[in-house]
């Protein structure tokens, strides 16, 4: 049990940070709004997932392909922050749950102006 409220404290504190190194280290083009939504930090603590939410979604692929490849950048601000050894290897993946929410979202609304 300590250890699950542990990794759940350790997650919320990596996505915080990994969000703060997104905003202030990178200048996306106007209007484009990237959202670190959560993470999943393995069972070994050597790597973590950061799934990301990026508005509007045809600049997915853009913001996706910056970042992946200012990864050592990324992970070297990052390794300096985290207290903790050793520091999980960061992995960008887009979040499909916010995706899908906007989808079922679009279909309830459009089955309520049917009726």
């Amino acid at each position: 049990m300590a250890a699950t409220k542990r990794i759940e404290r350790l997650q919320i504190r990596i996505k915080e940070e990994l969000a703060q190194i997104i905003t202030k280290e990178f200048d996306f083009n106007p209007g484009v709004l990237v959202t670190v939504t959560r993470s999943e930090v393995s069972d070994d603590l050597t790597a973590v997932r950061i799934y990301l939410s990026v508005y509007p979604e045809k600049e997915t692929e853009g913001i996706l392909d910056i970042l992946q490849k200012q990864i050592y950048f990324i992970q070297q601000i990052f390794n300096k922050r985290m207290e903790m050894r050793p520091v999980p290897r960061i992995r960008f993946v887009l979040d499909e749950s916010v995706r899908e929410a906007d989808k079922i979202e679009r279909s309830l609304y459009d089955l309520k102006n049917k009726a």
